[in-house]
């Protein structure tokens, strides 16, 4: 399911937002933000099925860094906790949407036959 599809854009979307909205004003906010948890799983699972252990890991992560962030009263732990979380979110992010066009470049520019992932 495509940001732009009709399915998107009709029928999960305000679904989703509805939903937050009914939820947050009949029950808690907390419901509400598990509510929109739930939607996002949901809309992975439902276009890459294969990729939700690694965005459940990554919520976690993110979650835990930023529990620490705000317990912590030592700024320069802080910045440690901030900036590894920023390093693992690029690296993630590097790893998966920059390997193939790096290996791709590779195997054009050389003789060396990498296989993509």
């Amino acid at each position: 399911m495509l940001f732009s599809s009709p399915l998107y854009l009709f029928s999960f979307l305000p679904v989703t937002v509805v939903g937050y909205y009914i939820i947050g004003r009949w029950a808690s906010p907390l419901f509400a933000r598990l509510w929109l948890l739930a939607a996002s799983l949901f809309f992975y699972w439902y276009s890459a099925s294969q990729a939700i252990p690694l965005l459940v890991v990554s919520i976690v992560l993110n979650y835990v860094i930023g529990l620490a962030l705000g317990r912590l009263d030592d700024t320069g732990k802080r910045k440690i906790f901030l900036w590894a979380g920023i390093a693992f979110n690029l690296l993630l992010l590097g790893y998966f949407k920059y390997t193939n066009f790096f290996l791709q470049t590779i195997n054009a520019v050389g003789d060396i036959q990498f296989q993509l992932l």
